[in-house]
């Protein structure tokens, strides 16, 4: 592996015996660095440069003084001296020996588009040998998590939830996120907890209730539902995930709301089919700042299910980028959200056994959500002459994790109202790969939504409620808090509810 990584080098050429360094050559690694140095990289990140120099003159030669100078628009921003006292140029030299090389951090404020790099090896010569090295640096919008604390409202684990609204992004259970994703700024939020009917581990239910929330608080960043247990749970691509309170498993399932699916180590379902490496590690040396430390080449890819430890791939690197930077150019992610208006809350999916369900609608206010491309499924709001009200065409987010390969999903739309509807909403209808399915105006389930009577904040979501046998009065009573207002749909909201 280090043959071909070296030969691939555009700095210099090199020479190779059995994986070793000849010659002289340099490189520039943040998390990850490739082969043929095709990975980019994230502009204000912290950098390692390391410098390799090699003689055929074993350990004779003393090792020169190297300087590194880095350009913007033809103007020196920053250098960096490497001191060699007291070393000799060996005459090979193994990529995975930091002791062997020169070495220098790189602030991540000189890690800016437009960047050129010149190293000098003392009266040795220089990379390259005329003009200066360009640099593929490419900046990444800011990546803004929201994180969601869920209790169970009839058993609730308040540790858990005083636990998750006492971190910030400076928290320790963010660091591997930081490290294996394409990020520099990593914004946090820390949301006001949900209270939910039922226990809420890892699951679809979970992961469902925490796309409802991200729709109703009109927010164009992921979410993170942190549940008691399970593991976790993401959609991909998407921003919604469930994840327990690992810092392994956040970030894992980040890496699926950025188009990931998993290397193949440790399982069998939803495999990254072009993923280079047959064992899932990651392939290629890689660079942990925190500790100052090469990472193996055979470290298991953090998209696998052989970790922690483990760390991130080019190829998984590089694939996560390209999501970002094409997020970052559609509408929906690139523009603010829209004002909060009355809308109609529409949601459903597709089950672990391939069918497809709809949940209760409600009548809210909300920023307007609607899919932005077409897809194999379709929702309808028919009234009771057959007219459609309203048909959307979109496709479904699939859930990755789980052993169910490809049969779950979910959608959340916050559809804008139109006065005319109320009273002639009928029915929805789903339809798609996987069936049909319709949700009436009094579909034998109840699903109450609590919100704060003053911000309109969502702060529950209650399945079967109330009770059966429980007057609305009574059910009142065991709300989780004072100051909330309670919305109840049995399918389709009512005349009134409009």
């Amino acid at each position: 592996e280090s043959r071909d990584w070296l030969h691939a080098n555009p700095m210099v050429d090199v020479g190779f015996c059995r994986g070793f360094v000849t010659e002289t050559k340099a490189m520039l690694i943040q998390a990850t660095q490739s082969p043929d140095a095709s990975v980019p990289l994230v502009a204000g990140r912290n950098a390692l440069l390391r410098v390799f120099i090699a003689s055929e003159a074993d350990n004779t030669t003393p090792m020169p003084h190297v300087t590194a100078r880095f350009f913007h628009d033809d103007v020196e921003v920053f250098t960096a001296e490497m001191e060699n006292t007291d070393r000799f140029i060996p005459s090979l030299v193994y990529v995975g020996d930091i002791e062997t090389t020169s070495n220098a951090p790189i602030p991540g404020s000189v890690i800016q588009p437009g960047l050129e790099m010149v190293i000098e090896l003392g009266s040795s010569g220089r990379l390259p040998a005329s003009g200066r090295r360009s640099l593929e640096v490419v900046d990444m919008p800011p990546f803004n998590l929201t994180v969601v604390p869920f209790y169970w409202k009839d058993n609730p684990d308040m540790g858990l939830v005083s636990t998750v609204q006492s971190l910030s992004e400076d928290s320790d259970y963010f660091n591997a996120s930081k490290d294996r994703l394409p990020v520099n700024e990593f914004n946090v939020s820390i949301r006001s907890p949900v209270a939910v009917s039922f226990d809420p581990v890892s699951s679809v239910k979970t992961l469902d209730r925490v796309a409802m929330i991200r729709t109703m608080d009109g927010s164009r960043g992921y979410y993170m539902g942190i549940v008691t247990r399970g593991g976790g749970l993401g959609r991909r691509p998407g921003a919604v995930t469930v994840s327990e309170l690992n810092e392994a498993f956040m970030a894992h399932e980040l890496g699926h709301n950025l188009n990931m699916l998993h290397a193949p180590c440790g399982t069998k379902s939803f495999l990254e089919r072009d993923y280079p490496y047959m064992d899932g590690s990651i392939g290629v040396w890689g660079y942990d700042h925190r500790n100052d430390e090469l990472v193996p080449s055979s470290k298991p890819d953090f998209m696998s299910y052989c970790g922690p430890p483990d760390w991130t791939s080019d190829y998984s690197f590089v694939r996560m980028m390209n999501r970002r930077l094409i997020l970052a150019g559609e509408p929906a992610f690139a523009l603010p959200s829209s004002p909060s208006g009355r809308i109609l809350l529409v949601w459903g999916g597709r089950d672990e056994y391939g069918e497809l369900y709809l949940e209760p609608a409600f009548v809210v206010d909300a920023p307007p959500s609607i899919p932005g491309e077409r897809g194999p499924y379709r929702l309808a709001a028919v009234d009771s002459e057959g007219n459609r009200l309203f048909d959307l065409s979109f496709s479904m987010e699939e859930t990755a994790c789980g052993e169910s390969e490809g049969e779950s999903g979910g959608f959340v739309f916050a559809v804008p109202f139109r006065k005319d509807w109320s009273g002639r909403l009928e029915h929805l209808e789903l339809s798609g790969p996987g069936g049909f399915a319709v949700m009436t105006r009094n579909d034998g389930r109840s699903t109450a939504l609590l919100l704060d009577r003053y911000t309109g904040e969502l702060r529950g979501v209650l399945d079967d409620w109330p009770e059966a046998g429980s007057s609305l009065q009574t059910a009142r009573r065991t709300l989780p808090e004072p100051g909330l207002e309670v919305v109840v749909s049995t399918g389709i909201p009512g005349p009134a509810d409009w």
